[in-house]
């Protein structure tokens, strides 16, 4: 159920005036905001419920289990079932045809298999949002093993962590610790928070609005035939399809931020103005936050991060990127995506060790042009790297590459409307912090009639970009 439908309007205000008339029955009111999660889920494929009802089950169980025992053995047979189960549903319902049908491929090329011959593959649909409720109940299961965080008692409580709508199919990525206490102690709900939650759906609205906007009059266009545009098209289309994409996700989390608010619970940040970033680096510490700290907290640091040599901490960020690249799909343009950008990390890594080495601050807050030439260069990286990201495959990627290098400078495709909404876009992106701010206590003052009028507003021009039917946010698809 997508953020920026109808369907989703009337489903959220059912659920927030019946959650609230429950307020004092707190155990009837989480119960329900379960039972809204899992009918919010099943809307989209109702036998995939057990997809998410299964791993909840064991992983409430094993921590539990792990909890319970001295056993450093039984502790870590426990912790195996639990990663075991979650990997393998995510590896079988997202890597598995992948794997095989290049299994496939390797075989016939070194001739231990016919050419004609061709492995099972499963066509499995891919469950929404898998990749985020399986680290999140990853996540839980090792801060208890790890002792960094208590077993939750309660299975209600617990379920509803994992299953909370607001996040669920495409996060922020939430730690139990995060929201398990915040379902432990009664809601509340303050005008500040009713405006603040209001600010937060009405901008993440117009985000998606101008995510929309951008791919389906320009972006879509060029990467359906990119023959058909110039050098200066294809690298001003890398970026459209960059505020595209941050858009479009920033937005969902805006609105999923937004809807937490209003039920009265707090979901962690997960954008920073990612394109002022002045490193590949820093940019991953400002895009999908949550994801970022997932892979640092449960991958880069158990694989020994930077404490075993160099050449280690160097392997180490790469395998760390690499995952994060195939975390959003199974797709050899996904591969290379965390390459190159765990290239880059190394790149600046090895630059802050030269400096170290010399005696300096292994990291400098630039000002004035250098700032600006550090920010402009990370951000062609980033765009540029997109390309793959956004490509169906490496071939895709190619055609795509060959034309921005093609030495067609004109401008002949591109209308004023699409400069002033990526203009639009932008400048919402850079935006100071401290004047954003400033627009949401300023909103908290107004009126609860002049709140409903900007939200209708926000909603009426969504709907005419959209048209008839909503436009899927990106990351359902991961």
């Amino acid at each position: 159920m997508a953020f920026n439908s109808l369907d989703y309007a009337l489903f959220f205000i059912f659920v927030l005036v019946a959650s609230w008339s429950l307020v004092r029955w707190a155990s009837y009111r989480l119960f329900f905001l379960l039972a809204a999660s899992v009918f919010s889920y099943m809307c989209s494929r109702k036998l995939y419920i057990l997809l998410v009802l299964i791993p909840t089950v064991v992983d409430y169980l094993t921590a539990l289990g792990i909890a319970a025992s001295d056993d450093p053995r039984r502790r870590k047979l426990l912790l195996g079932i639990s990663i075991a189960l979650n990997l393998g549903l995510l590896g079988l319902f997202k890597y598995y045809d992948f794997f095989i049908t290049n299994v496939a491929t390797g075989l016939q090329s070194i001739g231990l298999v016919p050419a004609n011959a061709s492995l099972p593959v499963l066509n499995l649909a891919l469950p929404v949002g898998i990749s985020f409720y399986t680290f999140q109940t990853m996540a839980y299961v090792i801060d208890v093993y790890r002792g960094t965080w208590g077993p939750i008692k309660s299975f209600l409580n617990f379920s509803l962590v994992i299953t909370f709508f607001p996040h669920f199919v495409a996060g922020p990525i939430v730690l139990a610790k995060e929201l398990s206490p915040q379902f432990e102690r009664p809601a509340e709900l303050t005008w500040d928070r009713v405006s603040d939650g209001l600010f937060l759906i009405i901008k993440g609205l117009l985000k998606k609005t101008l995510a929309d906007w951008l791919g389906s009059n320009f972006v879509d266009n060029v990467y359906k035939d990119p023959s058909q545009f110039t050098a200066t098209e294809i690298l001003l289309s890398t970026y459209a399809y960059s505020m595209q994409i941050y858009g479009d996700f920033s937005g969902y989390t805006d609105m999923a931020l937004g809807s937490a608010k209003l039920l009265g619970y707090e979901l962690p940040e997960n954008f920073r103005r990612p394109y002022l970033a002045q490193s590949v680096a820093h940019f991953w510490r400002r895009w999908h936050m949550t994801l970022s700290r997932w892979v640092r907290e449960y991958v880069y640091f158990p694989l020994g991060g930077t404490r075993k040599g160099q050449l280690r901490a160097y392997g180490n960020i790469m395998l760390t990127l690499v995952i994060m690249g195939l975390w959003h799909g199974a797709n050899w343009t996904f591969f290379w995506y965390g390459v190159i950008h765990g290239a880059m990390v190394c790149v600046n890594r090895w630059s802050n060790q030269r400096r170290k080495a010399a005696g300096l601050e292994e990291e400098v807050e630039h000002t004035g042009l250098a700032l600006l030439w550090r920010v402009f260069l990370t951000f062609q990286f980033v765009s540029l790297a997109r390309i793959l990201f956004r490509a169906e495959n490496l071939a895709h990627a190619e055609r795509v590459a060959s034309r921005l290098v093609s030495g067609d400078f004109a401008l002949v495709k591109i209308s004023w409307t699409i400069y002033a909404v990526m203009a639009g876009a932008y400048l919402i992106h850079w935006l100071p912090p401290r004047l954003v701010d400033s627009t949401r206590v300023t909103f908290r003052h107004v009126p609860a009639f002049g709140k409903g009028v900007a939200l209708a507003a926000a909603c009426g021009i969504a709907a005419m970009v959209k048209g008839s039917n909503p436009v899927p946010f990106i990351y359902f698809a991961f």
